[in-house]
């Protein structure tokens, strides 16, 4: 019975790292993407990605299908990054 307390608080104290926002597309708005190291933010759009580009090689960056994974591999590391879909092209 003590076990299940436990649990229920290391759950808690893991989902206050997260944060899921959705916001629809808008090609005249910058979005602000705040991340830290040893983290893997990943942006998922409503269409496969075609391009990525990023400014700084501080970032490890994929692609896959319609998401973007993003991991800084400094700490404090800061870049620009634009995504590319069929439709934004």
């Amino acid at each position: 019975m003590k076990r299940i307390p436990i649990i229920t608080v290391f759950a808690m104290f893991a989902a206050f790292g997260q944060k899921i926002e959705t916001q629809k597309a808008d090609r005249m708005k910058i979005t602000r993407l705040a991340t830290t190291q040893n983290h893997l933010s990943v942006l998922e759009f409503n269409e496969p990605v075609k391009e990525v580009a990023v400014g700084s090689s501080n970032f490890k960056v994929e692609w896959r299908e319609n998401k973007v994974f993003i991991q800084p591999l400094e700490p404090n590391a800061a870049t620009t990054q634009s995504s590319a879909t069929a439709a934004t092209k």
